[in-house]
C-alpha cells in the first residue's frame, strides 16, 4: 500500500498521495507505520497548504 500513492517531492522527499473522490490523502510511509498528514477537499488550494507540510516537517525534526 504504501507505494501504490504517487510520490510529491516538492511537499517533503517522502511524500505520497492517494485521491479517494472528493479528498486527496497526503502521507508518509515510515518506521513500518503510515503517517497522514493532510487529508483535503480536492476544491481546496492544495499547493498552498501542503507548503506548509515542509515548514512542519523542519521543526518537527529540530525538535526531535
Amino acid at each position: 500500500m504504501p507505494e501504490t500513492g504517487v510520490a510529491r517531492p516538492e511537499f517533503r522527499p517522502d511524500c505520497r498521495f492517494v485521491v479517494e473522490h472528493p479528498y486527496m490523502i497526503y502521507y508518509v510511509f515510515a518506521h513500518g507505520e503510515m503517517v497522514v498528514l493532510r487529508i483535503l477537499h480536492a476544491a481546496r488550494d492544495r499547493d498552498s497548504i501542503m507548503r506548509g507540510v515542509q515548514e512542519e516537517a523542519l521543526a518537527f525534526e529540530a525538535c526531535a
